[in-house]
């Protein structure tokens, strides 16, 4: 078997070490909109980029690893890390099994959380956009002129001449 295993089980939980230091900031981020702390907000945003770019870059090194691995070892390209482990003595094998489980639970929670916050985000613009149409119905469909003020549309027809 190769030694490369101890390299990926590092790698994994570097990994899963980043998307959960992402779903901590996730909170902050989901208080702050909660709160409407718009320079809150902008903070943790540029926390959660600079996350996001450390997530992407223990991704591919995970990835280059794992091809490595496989090509060491002969197994196909879609082989999963069970059947690899199947190679790899204890205790690396129960190591490599934790931190792949541990990844994916990281990952699953970070897709929950991102859909949960996309949920509340797009329901709450929504409640936000009909309560001020209610409010101000002569506002929706408001015609400006060339000086940037409003102006009363008419019952004419309007005419471009412009081909399409």
């Amino acid at each position: 078997m190769t030694t490369k295993i101890p390299a990926l089980i590092r790698s994994v939980l570097d990994e899963a070490a980043a998307l959960e230091k992402y779903l901590e900031e996730r909170k902050v981020l989901s208080d702050a909109i909660r709160r409407r702390d718009w320079s809150a907000l902008q903070d943790v945003l540029l926390r959660i980029e600079g996350i996001a770019l450390l997530a992407e870059a223990t991704e591919r090194n995970r990835s280059a690893l794992w091809e490595e691995i496989l090509a060491d070892n002969g197994l196909p390209s879609d082989s999963s890390v069970y059947r690899l482990a199947l190679g790899v003595p204890e205790p690396e094998r129960s190591m490599l099994s934790d931190a792949y489980r541990r990844l994916k639970v990281a990952a699953l929670r970070a897709r929950v959380e991102n859909e949960a916050l996309g949920e509340y985000v797009g329901e709450t613009a929504g409640t936000i956009r009909s309560v001020v149409e209610e409010l101000y119905p002569d506002q929706k469909g408001r015609i400006y002129g060339r000086s940037g003020h409003a102006v009363a549309a008419g019952v004419r027809p309007i005419v471009l001449d412009t081909a399409l």
